[in-house]
């Protein structure tokens, strides 16, 4: 390529650049034009009317006629001129949004009004039809957008997709596409949902089964818009279970094959005993921690002895915490197994020592107690050192803290 051809195409480039930096420029301005009247008129507008405000400044919008071209009232007609003269998918993305988001802005100012009418030394109730009618207005911006990109859609379910390809690479973008729509849907029936029982307080029992109801359908939808095969990845890798699991072995370095075999037993138990959406009652809790010892039970014998005991200690949020302060403390990782030890060894001596099977006086009781607490002082300080012992104490170490003897009690008014 000639000298003079490059520097005309990098100057192309420089001024494709400066326009769009000029038009989004404009696009915030009349945004903020279209809001300041809307706030003035403190009333609703229509979204047609919204594209019939005032032009943005001439320090702002260097060429009118560009400015005035894109926003001709045809929104689509505006985004292909764009697409045509070659402008990037991002920027004509953006661009449309904001288009849309202007027009819808002035229904949406005049119902937050309307929201916040209540003087300012008082507290303001939120009317559940001003928000059904924000929410409406949500969807309607969201699906203008997507009737004008179609496929080069992105917003707030974009972050979904990307992790179903990251994840899942063999789905289809059809495929993708109809399980953003799947699970965009339930996220909407679930916010009507919270919205009409707002400021109820504690869920009833048919309040709870609804969510449930919620979690079912999602489930059952996604496994209709898959093949088996592919469902049963679905469930390994993204479903709420999986994201449990996976939190839980922050500091159990699991193999795949051991994440799937012990995948399928916590999935068991979930389904057993379902999502908790309020405290559970005496019998939810037998009959979850009668499932709790079965998981147990099971995982024991998938993983053997010795790695059950290595999985008991990775999946304690107390020995994740402590990892993280030897980390951050800069110490030897194996730091983190010693202080875990440690603490097994104290407690269970502990239990030996308030325990019915040793009919000790109180005082000797308190003693041993307090023998315990200076041992575990003496030996997390060395392993920690003193600055270290101390942030351990509010970072997983509370335990400690219970090994103290409690202070003696006052004596009862009119005794010696």
């Amino acid at each position: 390529m000639k000298t003079s051809s490059f520097v005309l195409l990098t100057g192309s480039l420089v001024a494709n650049l400066a326009l769009v930096a000029v038009i989004v420029s404009g696009l915030r301005r009349e945004a903020a034009v279209t809001l300041a009247a809307a706030e003035a008129a403190a009333a609703p507008t229509t979204a047609a009317s919204a594209t019939h405000t005032t032009a943005p400044s001439s320090a702002t919008a260097a060429d009118p006629e560009t400015w005035n071209g894109l926003q001709g009232g045809d929104v689509a007609a505006s985004i292909e001129r764009l697409r045509a003269a070659g402008f990037p998918p991002k920027i004509v993305q953006a661009l449309a949004a904001e288009l849309v988001r202007t027009q819808c802005a002035p229904r949406r100012v005049a119902l937050n009004l309307k929201a916040n009418e209540a003087p300012f030394w008082m507290t303001g109730s939120r009317d559940p039809k001003v928000d059904a009618a924000l929410r409406e207005i949500n969807r309607e911006q969201d699906e203008a957008t997507r009737a004008l990109l179609g496929a080069d859609m992105f917003g707030q379910d974009e972050a979904y997709a990307t992790r179903l390809r990251q994840q899942m690479p063999g789905l289809t973008p059809a495929k993708i596409e109809e399980l953003q729509r799947i699970q965009r849907e339930n996220q909407e029936k679930r916010a009507d949902f919270y919205a009409k029982i707002a400021g109820i307080g504690t869920m009833n029992p048919e309040e709870r089964a609804k969510l449930g109801d919620f979690d079912k359908a999602l489930v059952a939808a996604i496994g209709q818009a898959l093949s088996p095969a592919e469902f049963e990845e679905y469930q390994m890798r993204l479903s709420q279970t999986a994201d449990r699991v996976r939190s839980q072995f922050q500091a159990f370095d699991a193999t795949e094959q051991e994440y799937r075999a012990l995948f399928k037993v916590h999935q068991s138990f979930d389904d057993l005993t379902g999502p908790m959406y309020a405290p559970p009652s005496q019998e939810e809790m037998r009959r979850r921690s009668e499932a709790q010892t079965q998981m147990n039970d099971q995982i024991k014998a998938v993983l053997g002895d010795a790695r059950y005991a290595e999985y008991q200690r990775g999946t304690d949020y107390n020995y994740s915490r402590t990892r993280q302060l030897i980390a951050r403390l800069e110490l030897p990782p194996a730091t983190a197994d010693l202080v875990y030890d440690l603490q097994k060894d104290i407690q269970a001596r502990m239990m030996m020592t308030t325990g019915p099977n040793r009919p000790l006086s109180l005082e000797a009781r308190n003693a041993e107690r307090a023998a315990l607490a200076q041992e575990a002082e003496t030996k997390l300080t060395a392993a920690l050192g003193a600055r270290g012992y101390e942030a351990y104490k509010l970072n997983g170490g509370t335990w400690v803290q219970s090994l103290q003897p409690p202070p003696p009690r006052p004596p009862l008014p009119g005794r010696n």
